[in-house]
């Protein structure tokens, strides 16, 4: 078998509009888009790592996470972190619920209200609502403060010719 190796095929995972999904529109150039990702949920966290739940009935996403309970739903307040398996508290992380729909001239995302963010995208209609995620819960206020630095002058005393 002589010639040029032909290259393997590219698999690219589809979920179909409006059943469970949500129906990409047309985007400003016209053309019609696939639904590539769709992200109902929540992250945490943990020393023994990252936990995600789906942020409507709470079931694992990661399922092959040991340290991940099976099922962590959100109350009506809002997701936060339960305790882990390994009895360690966890940092929320991630509360995202949006689309994903990609298009010759590049892929828009929009969040659960139907804003689009990735605005710089040129392709992309400004707001594209989807109904499946009306009845999602409010996201919390974050409770952590980000560590200070370690000196005053932080990361510039490392660079001496700054």
């Amino acid at each position: 078998m002589g010639g040029t190796p032909k290259p393997d095929p590219v698999l690219i995972g589809c979920y179909p509009g409006g059943a469970g999904g949500c129906p990409c529109p047309k985007d400003l150039n016209g053309d019609s888009g696939v639904l590539i990702n769709f992200f109902p949920g929540y992250q945490c966290a943990y020393p023994g790592g990252a936990c995600s739940w789906d942020d409507q009935d709470g079931s694992l996403m990661n399922i092959a996470q040991t340290n991940c309970p099976s099922s962590a739903p959100c109350p009506s307040t809002g997701c936060t972190c339960p305790v882990d398996n390994n009895g360690d508290t966890g940092v929320l992380i991630n509360y995202f619920t949006g689309y994903q729909c990609a298009y010759p001239n590049g892929a828009c995302t929009w969040d659960s209200s139907g804003s689009l963010t990735n605005i710089r995208q040129g392709n992309c209609p400004s707001s594209a609502k989807c109904g499946t995620f009306t009845t999602r819960p409010p996201a919390p206020t974050p409770t952590h403060k980000p560590h200070s630095p370690p000196f005053p002058f932080w990361p510039f005393w490392f660079y001496p010719w700054l």
